[in-house]
């Protein structure tokens, strides 16, 4: 489907998904700079504080996920894109006007079910966009999208909460999606529909039980999955509370905060994953293991620097610290993005995307701000405020494992490409 595209053409397609992609990271992450916020206004603990974070969306995210991705396999992707984005911009205008904590966790399910489509949908869209040699730069992208959706998050949404508050940090995000929306009704096309017409058949008309099947078979994309979602751990709970950190154990301000860490994030993700996606398609291009060998050592060489980052006592030493991480684990993402488009095969893309997505938020991003906030409460009984660090510096190590499962992926991953 590729071949049909110029380079031109793939920029301005690859471009648009990523602002989409960019928008849906904004709007999931503006959360993490005002939780302090909610917290304080609604009187919550910490246990409390990593459920809000975690569970409402990630559930129904994951959950959602796996039949959406049903829907971009066997129809059109742009459409399933459009309506993921209309649905998860109503819901963080719900999240700026609840009026409690329990109207706040159903529109962060809402959050959820829109956003469930979106990679599926546009991790698709990029594999039959570009050739296989193209496709860890066009993850690359997709990945960079995360970091520039959170920079607008807690730079734009921490000035904004600073001044205004957390309600109008959600309000304002929502508001950023309509120019994103026109954009993406205008620039983005369906390929598959073309070959669909020419060949008379579609690709995935399958059952989705058998579908599963086929994927959980592939050792190698079982592998891929279990090491991404132990690495979520620590996306979903020493990162993405690293502005609440930042605040209560560095002592920085709710603004400061924004215009620190939220650079510092942009530029790690930006720099790493970018580097990343041209760096595995070159080796790539010499042996596929390097599609998961590259990220296992990545994740590996990130521990260190975790924590050195969260053992850190100013806020200078703990930024610098901080962007290297993200850009190390950044750089691992499209990589392994582009390992498994490789083994998933063409008619399945979409789902095999939503599965892994489905686990990394479903396991990591439920259990991983929940462990790491029960971990804080148990241990500031005794440490007081440094118990919150403690728990940050404990879900770090869980780097190690995934970068040996995702190591060990290689082992398979050669007999079971399809594209």
């Amino acid at each position: 489907m590729h071949e049909r595209f110029s380079d031109r053409q793939r920029l301005w397609l690859v471009a648009t998904l990523f602002l989409v992609s960019m928008l849906s990271y904004a709007d999931r992450n503006v959360l993490s700079v005002v939780i302090e916020g909610i917290k304080r206004d609604f009187a919550l603990s910490d246990t409390m504080v990593g459920l809000l974070i975690g569970a409402p969306f990630s559930i129904l995210f994951a959950l959602s996920g796996i039949f959406v991705a049903r829907l971009a396999d066997l129809h059109s992707r742009k459409v399933v894109l459009i309506v993921c984005l209309l649905v998860w911009s109503v819901a963080t205008i719900l999240c700026g006007i609840s009026g409690g904590v329990w109207m706040l966790v159903i529109a962060r399910m809402l959050v959820g079910v829109g956003e469930a489509g979106t990679a599926p949908a546009s991790h698709s869209l990029a594999a039959d966009y570009c050739p296989p040699e193209q496709r860890s730069r066009a993850y690359a992208a997709l990945t960079a999208s995360a970091a520039v959706g959170g920079f607008v998050a807690l730079t734009a949404g921490g000035l904004v909460a600073g001044r205004y508050g957390w309600r109008a940090a959600f309000l304002g995000m929502a508001l950023l999606s309509l120019p994103v929306l026109v954009l993406a009704c205008l620039v983005l096309v369906e390929p598959r529909a073309a070959t669909i017409v020419r060949r008379g058949e579609h690709p995935a008309k399958t059952d989705l039980l058998r579908q599963v099947r086929a994927l959980a078979a592939k050792r190698s994309y079982v592998l891929i999955v279990f090491g991404v979602t132990l690495y979520g751990f620590v996306a979903y709970g020493p990162l993405l509370l690293a502005p609440a950190y930042m605040i209560r154990v560095l002592r920085v301000d709710v603004a400061q905060v924004g215009l620190t860490f939220g650079p510092a994030l942009g530029a790690g993700t930006l720099i790493g994953s970018l580097l990343g996606g041209l760096l595995g398609d070159r080796l790539s291009r010499r042996d596929a293991r390097w599609l998961v060998r590259l990220p296992g050592l990545g994740l590996l060489a990130s521990t260190p620097i975790g924590l050195l980052a969260f053992r850190a006592n100013d806020s200078a030493t703990f930024i610098v610290a901080c962007t290297l991480l993200v850009g190390v684990l950044s750089a691992c993402l499209p990589i392994l993005f582009a390992a498994l488009q490789a083994v998933c095969g063409p008619g399945r893309r979409a789902l095999a995307t939503a599965l892994l997505f489905g686990s990394l938020n479903m396991i990591a991003m439920t259990f991983g701000p929940l462990l790491t906030g029960s971990l804080s409460d148990i241990f500031s009984q005794t440490q007081g405020v440094q118990g919150f660090r403690s728990a940050l510096l404990a879900s770090i190590w869980l780097l190690i494992p995934a970068g040996l499962i995702v190591i060990a992926a290689g082992r398979w991953l050669i007999d079971e490409v399809e594209s």
